[in-house]
């Protein structure tokens, strides 16, 4: 019985390392946040600016961390997920999100 009950500790906490690796790890990879000369864009009010160029799209301001963040480009404004389902056909697919902070 003891040693089902050591296997099973085990077991349990291999779990909650893999879990909590696979949550931490895009914030451990993640490159350096561009600087402000990389954005082209300074802060204003609100919680982020979106700078649109030529060849690049950059955000000065913070993201929340997490796994598999994309960037689209939408027809209309998206403000809740149901809007995203709607409108994600119409949608183009930009990049993946690397970084979640920038310089302010």
């Amino acid at each position: 019985m003891r040693k089902f009950l050591l296997l099973l500790s085990h077991i349990a906490a291999v779990a909650l390392g893999f879990g909590l690796g696979i949550y931490a790890l895009p914030i451990l990879i993640a490159p350096s946040p561009p600087t402000p000369s990389d954005i082209g864009a300074q802060a204003s009010k609100g919680q982020a600016t979106v700078s649109v160029g030529p060849g690049s799209i950059g955000l000065a301001g913070q993201l929340s961390p997490g796994p598999d963040y994309k960037l689209y480009l939408s027809p209309e404004f998206v403000e809740t997920e149901a809007d995203f389902n709607r409108l994600k056909p119409r949608m183009v697919r930009v990049a993946d999100i690397k970084t979640f902070r920038s310089h302010a």
